[in-house]
């Protein structure tokens, strides 16, 4: 029987097999260029991410400093909201793809599908608020009295309950996110986020129960007074509370992902 000792050069030539191969020119050029795409890939979503945390923002202080006043600066700030949203959560699904992170990836493509869903609500309802709520507030004509009620935000009108609709889009979109990061923090060894986590998760879970909100008969009062705007405002302000805060820990989630690929 021959030793492997007595072959010295098929030895090596068994050790040069072992070890891995060394990357090509070609193949650092391409590894360069798609750590500079998930670098700006990163840089949107943290971006992004903060802008939508500053349009919830404005949106909490126009409630109120200036929730009668008619200037529009809350529902302008609702209606660019999942513009933002949308592309933060788009990133994140691009990110973890780029990583080969299946499970989480699946998770993203659910929270992009129902932030997809939530803009069109959303953005259809701070429209109609936008350009013919606003210009027939002052009117006198019934005709248009009753288009107003048809198509204003307020608790009670038929508009009310397809806003509601869409922030409980938001809500479980903001779940499947939660379970996207949680699976790929844990998938690629990175840094935990249990704060963002958990605020997501009850943003989700306070969401889901506003679905049950329009079907409540206090709801449709004949008259909506002072105190009942009041009344209202209270949970939308809460809500901002909350969401603000998530959108910036995203932010700082998509920070250090533009960290990691440096």
């Amino acid at each position: 029987m021959i030793k492997e000792s007595e072959h010295p050069e098929a030895a090596r030539v068994d050790d040069d097999l072992k070890k891995p191969a060394k990357p090509t020119d070609e193949q650092r050029r391409v590894d360069v260029r798609e750590n500079n795409d998930l670098r700006t890939i990163a840089e949107i979503g943290r971006w992004s991410a903060f802008l939508a945390g500053i349009l919830t923002t404005i949106f909490a202080l126009a409630l109120f400093l200036d929730f009668n006043s008619n200037t529009g600066i809350d529902f302008f700030a609702c209606f660019l909201l999942p513009f933002a949203y949308m592309a933060a959560v788009l990133s994140h699904r691009y990110l973890v793809t780029a990583e080969k992170l299946m499970l989480s990836a699946f998770y993203a493509d659910l929270s992009v599908l129902m932030a997809i869903l939530y803009a069109c609500y959303i953005c259809g309802v701070y429209y109609l608020q936008l350009t013919f709520v606003r210009k027939t507030t002052r009117a006198t004509d019934s005709h248009l009295r009753l288009a107003k009620f048809v198509v204003e935000y307020k608790p009670g009108t038929p508009i009310f309950p397809l806003d509601i609709l869409g922030y409980v889009l938001l809500a479980v979109s903001t779940i499947f996110l939660a379970l996207s990061i949680s699976k790929h923090t844990a998938d690629a060894n990175g840094k935990k986020w249990p704060l963002l986590i958990n605020l997501l998760y009850l943003h989700g879970a306070m969401g889901l129960g506003s679905f049950y909100v329009p079907f409540l008969p206090m709801i449709y009062k004949d008259h909506q007074d002072e105190q009942d705007n009041m009344i209202w405002q209270t949970p939308l302000i809460s809500w901002c509370v909350l969401f603000a805060p998530i959108c910036f820990l995203l932010g700082a989630y998509f920070q250090s992902h533009h960290h990691k690929h440096e």
